[in-house]
């Protein structure tokens, strides 16, 4: 891993999170190797993987061994995945042109390609860490039932196939697939969408920077280049993409990087560095509904896959992205779910204000939280509070001095009560509550007011509440209203 120095402690927390899933973990500088070619490297792998060794995660330029089928050449990294298969450069070219003896891989490997590892691409690289470690301490999360398969024309035989593969990890299945419909406009409108997806699965042409869409198998649908994924920052943690070069990590800005790296929830993506077909996966989504991680789930794929395989697909076939991270599946999923039930106001003690507010947690882990009540910009109230899951509880919360209630028919606030947390759900709109109150007002009361300027400083706290702002200069209660007047007309006294 070269320019170790800059990202240590980023590694170093990722390497605590893994082994407190119980691996152990060793993070290896490539520059430290005796030979830190492809082959040295390899070399290195069989020598560990006696020790049980059962994945390698490469970050930044580790150097990819080459391999060539009918004339097309490209990066393969099951040269690092099956340590025991015979490799043969018949020509001496330093690329692979033959693969054989027992070929499945004995471990997975996967890249997180930010080559040049300057500050900027560091940061990249902390960054995505950052939601690493939050998804798969269930602190972040998507929503874990919804795919979205996006098919463009050549592949609408796979309709079904898809189907029945995405239905063992999702329960709300978004396909587009009419030859009228799949568009670069309309996909990228279903990339914009709010509630998001655990999961992308897109057939289309393309290569590694941009890809293609046919109306009525005709290339007039539009393109979809790279740097669009990061401006549009889709709400997506996983992609599967059956686009040529999707994955060619020699390349720069290539399609697999850019959705995950340069997005705000990209986690992980599977594709090829060359040519693309379609093919099952539904045995790989099976394996994670069990439980898997990705990785291993990948590798149960290959083996029960690869004599069906075309070569390209079999050699090309890459993961960007952590590999350890195990995806929500349907069959057994913890959940943040933090909500505000109901709220209820008491006012019929003139001096101050009850409110009552039910919280509950329908999810599966015991919540820290902060529970805020504002009037417009104030901050009334601050608790923090700990819930446990499947539960309930009652917060009674009485707002009184430094503030003060003043009840006045005409005038009114907007108390904003919310629940403030460290995690991201998937639903944050029941965590947020306003009350609009009728007839009464929350000023400080620092704030004094003689008997003659009251009615006209209501008035003023009325019409500032309506503008959403509020002022308490002490005027003589004519000539603020006076000026009041002038500006609104309206106005009667």
């Amino acid at each position: 891993m070269r320019r170790l120095f800059k990202i240590r402690d980023i590694l170093e927390g990722y390497a605590q999170d893994l082994e407190n899933e119980g691996f152990s973990v060793k993070i290896v500088e490539i520059n430290k190797l005796q030979d830190n070619t492809p082959y040295g490297i390899r070399c290195h792998l069989r020598e560990i993987y006696q020790d049980g060794l059962v994945g390698a995660v490469f970050i930044g330029d580790i150097p990819a061994a080459w391999y060539e089928v009918d004339g097309k050449i490209f990066p393969t990294d099951m040269y690092y995945q099956d340590l025991d298969g015979l490799w043969v450069d018949k020509n001496d070219n330093g690329i692979y042109d033959e693969h054989v003896g027992n070929i499945t891989p004995e471990i997975w490997t996967s890249r997180l390609t930010l080559s040049t590892l300057n500050d900027k691409e560091a940061k990249k690289l902390k960054d995505y860490f950052n939601r690493d470690h939050l998804f798969r301490n269930g602190l972040r999360m998507l929503p874990w039932w919804r795919t979205l398969a996006y098919i463009d024309d050549d592949g609408v035989e796979w309709v079904e196939e898809a189907r029945d593969t995405l239905s063992q990890v999702s329960t709300e299945i978004i396909i587009i697939n009419d030859k009228n419909i799949t568009t670069a406009k309309d996909f990228k409108s279903k990339l914009r969408d709010q509630t998001g997806y655990q999961w992308l699965y897109l057939m289309a042409h393309g290569s590694f920077d941009y890809h293609v869409f046919e109306v009525n198998n005709e290339p007039t649908g539009g393109t979809v280049y790279t740097w669009e994924y990061e401006t549009i920052d889709p709400r997506i943690c996983f992609y599967l993409f059956f686009t040529c070069s999707a994955a060619r990590y020699t390349e720069q800005d290539y399609l697999a990087q850019s959705a995950v790296f340069k997005t705000s929830h990209g986690l992980l993506a599977i594709g090829c560095t060359d040519d693309m077909f379609s093919i099952s996966f539904r045995k790989f989504f099976e394996l994670l509904n069990e439980g898997k991680s990705v990785g291993d789930a990948l590798n149960g794929w290959f083996q029960d896959q690869y004599a069906k395989l075309n070569p390209i697909v079999f050699h090309g076939l890459t993961i960007i992205g952590d590999p350890t991270l195990r995806p929500y599946a349907k069959d057994e999923i913890k959940i943040h779910n933090l909500s505000i039930s109901s709220v209820s106001i008491n006012s019929q003690n003139k001096g101050s204000l009850l409110i009552s507010i039910n919280v509950k947690n329908r999810g599966n882990f015991t919540e820290h939280f902060e529970i805020v009540i504002k009037c417009y910009s104030d901050k009334l109230i601050e608790s923090k509070l700990k819930l446990e899951p499947h539960s309930q509880t009652v917060l009674n919360f009485s707002i009184n001095k430094p503030y003060k209630i003043l009840h006045s028919k005409g005038v009114g606030s907007v108390l904003t009560i919310s629940l403030e947390t460290t995690w991201e759900e998937f639903d944050l709109n029941d965590n947020v509550e306003q009350i609009c109150l009728n007839d009464i007002a929350i000023i400080k009361s620092e704030a004094t007011f003689s008997p003659h300027t009251t009615e006209s400083i209501i008035i003023i706290f009325s019409i500032a509440i309506l503008s959403s702002y509020t002022f308490f200069k002490l005027l003589s209660g004519d000539f603020l209203l006076e000026k009041i007047k002038k500006r609104w007309g309206h106005i009667k006294t």
